[in-house]
């Protein structure tokens, strides 16, 4: 729509969805539904920390005027973060979508045996995949600066860092 519809309009767009989701692939024990709703805020035109703490602010109203206020939890990843450790082990395009299926999946185990047949060192291999699984707070952007740095998934999770909860409201 952005690219299409909205392509003459002024930068930044700021548009909203809700639509059901259907998932080809087969269901792991972990995703037992193809089918889900999936809500979406975008601010298309902007970057930064303030873009991003104006579309988690907006997600935080929502879930408030629902009447969700202190029930929930968002957690916060960045596509840059996964695209830096793709780079690192060098994958394809038909590795990154097997990568991002055992990520979304969040499979420890497999996840785990999955990167170490790509070279990548067992130790490394095992914080990785402990990442997918832990819920944290700022503590788990220290721990994940420790599992395949390089540049472009430490800028990610620096840009992470960056969004203070004060931010939000």
């Amino acid at each position: 729509a952005a690219a299409t519809l909205f392509a003459a309009r002024t930068r930044p767009l700021r548009l909203c969805y809700a639509a059901n989701v259907f998932r080809a692939q087969s269901p792991s024990r972990a995703q037992t539904r193809r089918e889900s709703t999936q809500l979406g805020c975008e601010c298309v035109g902007a970057s930064g920390t303030a873009a991003d703490a104006e579309v988690l602010a907006v997600c935080v109203e929502a879930l408030e005027r629902v009447g969700l206020a202190g029930r929930f939890r968002l957690t916060l990843n960045s596509v840059e973060f996964f695209n830096g450790v793709a780079e690192r082990l060098a994958l394809d395009a038909e590795e990154r979508a097997a990568l991002r299926q055992l990520v979304g999946v969040r499979d420890a185990a497999e996840l785990e045996d999955w990167i170490a047949a790509r070279g990548a060192g067992r130790a490394e291999s095992a914080r990785f995949a402990r990442l997918v699984q832990l819920p944290g707070g700022r503590e788990l952007i220290d721990e994940a600066r420790g599992v395949f740095a390089n540049r472009r998934s430490s800028a990610a999770l620096d840009a992470l860092a960056a969004i203070e909860p004060d931010d939000l409201s």
